[in-house]
């Protein structure tokens, strides 16, 4: 137990003691008598329920602290996603890389119900600005294939004009224009709108937890009089909201499947500061940046921005109740949720070491 803990504990006896004391005394003057058996009885009750009730606001105080400090990893970690796919979509952006569509596996809208909704988003959005349905597709089976999940909606005119596609932004005037997002970045986008490096109305999208049944604020409201920039506008923010989800649920399973199979070193990841990520991430794609966890320790930040297709980018890092961090290279897996002092840690978009119940 510690040190300020027995100190509390000491204290909430002694005024409990105090307060039968206080209560025999009130009595007796009533002439209403208690043996001194009855008294001792009745004290060591006290004293035994104040020691319950303060272990248990102990225990309540740091899971407390624990949920908010892996819900703040969570929504840093999509963040940091969100950061490199922009990324890697600008870096792409131009060359002649062909995306064939084809090639993408396709999956019902229940199947992909069942694996989004509600942890991942709260629904899937059915039809684009324009009232066409969204062609989706998804890799279920093999999250490591070159090819795992694409969006996509044939604009304006309702009829795709290829399954091939090279990477580039389009005049945000061509509504007849396909929108295409695959594998983490827009391959095809008005430029004005949703360019992978800027978002005219930026917007975090919440990773969520397993109990929560929220998500984003609701989309732009089409009606008979919206215009095209807004169905534009609005085909393109449900994109990127389900594409958001998708990667979500692709990086849950790459963590659940890597989970005790490698270790992960975090010194491999370089440093970044407090200052530099807020330059990087906020407000486009998060309101601030968290400092500390839930015991007020600094998060241990880390992101390759030079080099965002190195073999180890991002990680983010607790060390927990007591402060100390316990090694620097982890073995995947989870821990007792009331083992408080583990560190917590995420690298890649993946949970390495995550309490139990707060981590599927």
């Amino acid at each position: 137990m510690r040190p300020h803990r027995a100190a509390l504990i000491a204290v909430t006896a002694l005024v409990a003691l105090s307060c039968w004391s206080c209560k025999d005394r009130f009595v007796g003057e009533a002439g209403v008598g208690a043996t001194a058996e009855d008294k001792n009885r009745e004290n060591g009750q006290a004293v035994a329920a104040a020691v319950v009730a303060v272990a248990r606001a102990d225990a309540d105080s740091d899971a407390a602290k624990q949920r908010k400090t892996v819900a703040d990893m969570r929504n840093l970690g999509s963040a940091l996603f969100s950061w490199l796919t922009d990324q890697v979509g600008a870096g792409a952006a131009g060359q002649q890389e062909a995306m064939d569509l084809a090639l993408y596996p396709d999956i019902s809208r229940a199947e992909l119900r069942k694996l989004l909704v509600p942890q991942y988003i709260v629904e899937i959005p059915e039809l684009d600005g324009w009232g066409h349905p969204y062609e989706i597709r998804l890799n279920a089976k093999d999250v490591l294939a070159r090819n795992v999940m694409s969006i996509r909606s044939p604009g304006r005119d309702g009829r795709y004009s290829a399954d091939v596609y090279t990477i580039e932004e389009l005049e945000p005037g061509d509504y007849d224009q396909d929108l295409v997002w695959a594998d983490g970045f827009f391959v095809r986008w008005p430029r004005k709108h949703a360019s992978p490096t800027v978002d005219p109305t930026p917007k975090v999208v919440p990773r969520l937890e397993s109990d929560e049944t929220d998500t984003a604020p609701p989309e732009l409201e089409i009606t008979d009089r919206s215009t095209d920039e807004q169905r534009q506008l609005k085909t393109v923010a449900d994109m990127r909201n389900l594409g958001t989800a998708m990667f979500s649920w692709l990086t849950d399973q790459l963590g659940a499947g890597a989970a005790g199979e490698q270790e992960v070193d975090i010194q491999l990841y370089p440093y970044i500061s407090g200052a530099d990520l807020e330059r990087l991430l906020v407000p486009q794609y998060l309101e601030r940046v968290p400092k500390v966890d839930g015991w007020g320790n600094p998060f241990e930040l880390r992101l390759s921005v030079q080099d965002t297709l190195a073999q180890h980018v991002m990680s983010i890092r607790s060390a927990g109740r007591d402060g100390r961090y316990s090694t620097d290279v982890y073995r995947q897996g989870k821990f007792e949720p009331a083992d408080y002092d583990q560190d917590i840690v995420w690298v890649d978009g993946f949970f390495v070491r995550w309490p139990q119940s707060l981590q599927k």
